[in-house]
């Protein structure tokens, strides 16, 4: 740096606008380039970001249009409101097929109150599948959408989520119709018994509702189950509910379920049976006359 008092020759004059014009000319030098470098990066952001819109594959636009493909596959009217599965005509079929109380009915939304009973539900519940139903239905128009639903998911939802969970899911009985659906959901459970006791159905009720045993007996026969259950009183006056013909069912079931697709083997499998059955008919009329017999003779 140049002392201002000293006296300056033209040469040092010159050597000092020279040195200040090669800094100048270097500092340009750099600040153009830099800005050349920004200006091209700029451009080919542009560039990169104008093509990525063009051809739809931005982050948001890719959200926006997966979240609304998967609306739109979702149809009320033919899928369960509460657990999302498709309602099929052959689930409709074979539910025709069972006993009453085995029957998953398929429900239409009729009122916006069942909707409205669906969301307290599910906020009761406070688990994932409570999370998922509200997100669901809390701002759809159930009824003008045809929508439908399971009796059995109708039935779980309004249950304690989980043996073992808190019970913040706990929704006491507060009426008859709330009662019986504790009744109802526990025999479709033992299902595979037959004989239950009034005691035994009415402590499946959570709550402090207790209905009147008569009005049970009346829910069961009249209401529910008709002539599939006999419900009567033994010798101490203790009430219980019976299934009729449970074994049967099981066993007619359990034919129709081992029945063979290809019609020679079906043919197969029933000349079998009719043969072991015959055989043991013809087994038991040989036992029962050799033990005639013997009584004869002694």
């Amino acid at each position: 740096m140049y002392h201002l008092r000293k006296k300056l020759t033209a040469a040092d004059i010159r050597s000092f606008l020279n040195k200040i014009f090669c800094w100048y000319t270097k500092m340009l030098m750099k600040l153009h380039v830099n800005k050349s470098l920004i200006a091209l990066c700029s451009k080919a952001s542009v560039h990169i970001q104008s093509g990525t819109i063009r051809r739809g594959y931005t982050g948001l636009q890719k959200q926006t249009v997966q979240l609304r493909s998967t609306s739109e596959k979702f149809d009320f009217k033919t899928h369960c409101v509460l657990c999302a599965e498709e309602i099929t005509d052959s689930h409709l079929e074979a539910q025709t097929k069972k006993e009453i109380r085995q029957r998953n009915i398929v429900h239409k939304v009729e009122l916006d109150s069942v909707r409205d009973s669906f969301l307290k539900a599910a906020e009761t519940r406070g688990d994932h599948w409570g999370e998922k139903i509200i997100t669901s239905i809390k701002d759809q128009d159930l009824t003008a959408k045809d929508a439908r639903y399971h009796l059995f998911c109708q039935r779980k939802l309004y249950r304690l989520p989980s043996e073992t969970e808190a019970k913040r899911g706990y929704r006491p009985a507060r009426n008859i119709d709330e009662a019986m659906e504790y009744i109802y959901s526990y025999l479709e459970e033992k299902s595979e018994e037959c004989q239950f006791s009034m005691e035994e159905l009415l402590n499946q009720i959570q709550g402090e509702f207790y209905p009147d045993i008569r009005t049970v007996k009346n829910r069961l026969f009249q209401k529910k189950y008709g002539e599939d259950i006999v419900i009567a009183e033994t010798c101490n006056q203790k009430c219980t509910a019976c299934f009729r013909n449970l074994g049967k069912k099981i066993l007619t079931k359990s034919w129709y379920d081992n029945k063979k697709s290809d019609p020679q083997e079906e043919k197969l499998r029933v000349v079998k049976a009719a043969a072991n059955i015959i055989l043991g008919d013809i087994a038991l009329r040989h036992t029962i006359h050799l033990s005639t017999h013997h009584l004869t003779i002694f």
